[in-house]
C-alpha cells in the first residue's frame, strides 16, 4: 500500500485512540488550594513519623475503589470526600483507578496543620443492557384489552410488559409508559417493529422484533450484561423406556397379625455353694464395663485440683510447669509457640522500621513509595497479630498448667526409714527407697 494512503489511516487510529483516552481521564472541576473555612487538620489532626501534624487535602471525588499515591501518612473516605493526610513539604498527589487513566496534581509544600481542598469528576463509564428473555406474545393476559390505550390511528395498542427494575427507563416510539413495581408496561402502536431502551449510565439498547398485533399483550426480560449467566441452564430430560417402579401388593384375605404376648424371663441370680450342705452364698453381678468407667473417671476428677507450682514455673518460663507434672510435649509446644510468636513479633517491627525509612527518604519511584507503605501496614498487623497470639498463648499457658492433672501420680517416689536385720543377728537401720506404679 502507497505511503500517500497509510498516513491518513495512522492518523485516523492515532485519533481513534486519543479519543478514547480522553474518555478515560479524570478532570480537576475545583483547583488544589488552601480552606481557611475548614479547618479538620486541627480538630482531627494526625502526626507523622517525625511527629509533625499533618496536613490535611480534601478531595471531592464520588469513584469507587480509587486510590493516591505520595507522601500519605492516612486516608480516609467520608461522605463522598477523600480525607488525605500528608506531611509537611509534600508538593505532589497522584489519583489511580482501574478505569481511568493516573492523573499527577502537583502543588506548592503544604505547611503542618492546615486543610487544603481539591475538586475531581471521573467521566462516567457507560454499561450495557442485554435481553435475558425474548420478546414473546402471552395468549393467557388480557392486559392490552384491561388497560386498553389507542395508537394514532385508533387501534388497540400491543402492550409489553418488560422486566426492567430501573424506574429511570425511555423506550422510543412508545405511546405511553409506566413503571410497575420492577416491570415496564409499555404500550406500542399496531405494527411496531423496533424500539430503543434509554437509562442513565448505560448504552442505549435496540430492539427489534415482528409486527405487534392489535390487544396483544408481550412479555420479555432485560438485566444488566454482567448478570447474564456464563451458561444457559441444560433443559431437563425424560427417559421414556424406564420401566415403572413395581409396587408391591398385599393379599386382602389373609386376616391381621395378631400380637401374643411373650412371658418375662425372670433374672437368673448366679450363686456358688459352700462347704456346709443345705446352704448357699449368693454372688453378686459383675460390674459393667460403663459403671467401672465412670467410677474411675470421678476419681480421676477427685484427684484433680489447681496447682500454685506449676502456674508459677508456667509463669517464668512459658511450658515448664507443664513439664513438670509430665507433660513433655506439651509443654516443649508451649514453649516453642511462644519463642516463634516473639520472633515474628520482632521481624515485622524490624520490616516496618525499613519500610518507615524508605517512606520517609522519599527516593523511590511511584511504585516503590507504595509498596513499601503496603508493606509497611501488613507488617504492623503481623506485629500486633504477633503480640496478641503470644499474650494469650501465655495466659493459656499458665491456666493449663495449674489446672491440668499431674501423671508423676502413676510413679510416685516415696522415701522412709527402714530395718534391716545384720548377720550377727542385731538390727540395722536405713533408709528405703521406693517407686510406686
Amino acid at each position: 500500500m502507497p505511503k500517500t494512503k497509510l498516513l491518513p489511516l495512522l492518523a485516523l487510529l492515532l485519533a481513534g485512540a486519543f479519543g478514547a483516552v480522553q474518555a478515560q481521564q479524570l478532570n480537576i472541576t475545583k483547583p488544589f488550594a488552601r480552606d481557611a473555612s475548614r479547618n479538620e487538620a486541627v480538630t482531627r489532626p494526625r502526626i507523622d513519623f517525625n511527629h509533625d501534624t499533618c496536613a490535611l487535602v480534601i478531595v471531592s471525588l464520588d469513584l469507587e475503589g480509587a486510590d493516591f499515591e505520595g507522601d500519605i501518612k492516612l486516608m480516609q473516605l467520608r461522605d463522598g470526600e477523600w480525607w488525605i493526610y500528608l506531611s509537611p513539604g509534600a508538593n505532589w498527589l497522584t489519583v489511580l483507578s482501574d478505569h481511568h487513566l493516573p492523573l499527577r496534581i502537583d502543588f506548592p509544600p503544604v505547611k503542618a496543620a492546615t486543610t487544603y481542598t481539591l475538586g475531581i469528576r471521573a467521566p462516567m463509564v457507560l454499561q450495557d443492557l442485554a435481553v435475558s428473555d425474548p420478546l414473546q406474545a402471552d395468549i393467557t393476559m388480557v392486559d392490552a384489552s384491561r388497560f386498553r390505550h389507542t395508537d394514532a390511528a385508533g387501534r388497540t395498542c400491543a402492550l409489553l410488559r418488560i422486566g426492567l427494575v430501573m424506574p429511570a427507563a425511555r423506550f422510543s416510539g412508545a405511546v405511553t409508559s409506566e413503571y410497575r413495581r420492577g416491570e415496564w408496561w409499555v404500550w406500542m402502536p399496531v405494527g411496531a417493529t423496533s424500539t430503543t431502551v434509554s437509562v442513565d449510565g448505560y448504552n442505549p439498547l435496540p430492539l427489534t422484533f415482528e409486527p405487534l398485533q392489535a390487544a396483544t399483550t408481550y412479555v420479555m426480560t432485560i438485566v444488566r450484561a454482567d448478570q447474564l449467566p456464563d451458561t444457559p441452564p441444560e433443559p431437563l430430560t425424560y427417559d421414556d423406556e424406564t420401566p415403572p417402579v413395581p409396587v408391591p401388593s398385599f393379599p386382602t384375605d389373609n386376616p391381621a397379625p395378631r400380637l401374643v404376648a411373650q412371658p418375662q424371663k425372670k433374672p437368673q441370680v448366679a450363686y456358688k455353694p459352700v462347704d456346709k450342705p443345705g446352704t448357699a452364698t449368693y454372688a453378686k453381678p459383675a460390674k459393667s464395663q460403663s459403671s467401672a468407667k465412670s467410677q474411675s473417671s470421678g476419681t480421676q476428677k477427685s484427684s484433680g485440683g489447681w496447682s500454685h507450682s506449676a502456674a508459677l514455673k508456667s509463669a517464668l518460663l512459658p511450658g515448664l510447669g507443664q513439664m513438670g507434672k509430665g507433660y513433655v510435649g506439651s509443654g516443649v509446644a508451649t514453649l516453642v509457640g511462644e519463642l516463634a510468636l516473639a520472633g515474628g513479633a520482632v521481624g515485622s517491627y524490624l520490616v516496618a522500621n525499613r519500610q518507615i525509612e524508605i517512606l520517609q527518604a522519599n527516593k523511590a519511584s511511584a511504585d516503590g513509595l507504595r509498596n513499601a507503605r503496603d508493606t509497611y501496614q501488613t507488617a504492623r498487623w503481623v506485629n500486633l497479630g504477633c503480640i496478641g497470639g503470644a499474650a494469650v498463648l501465655y495466659v493459656y499457658n499458665i491456666i493449663r498448667a495449674g489446672a491440668m492433672k499431674d501423671r508423676r501420680n502413676n510413679g510416685q517416689l516415696t522415701l522412709g526409714p527402714a530395718v534391716l536385720p545384720a548377720a550377727d543377728g542385731t538390727a540395722a537401720t536405713g533408709i528405703n527407697l521406693s517407686i510406686s506404679f
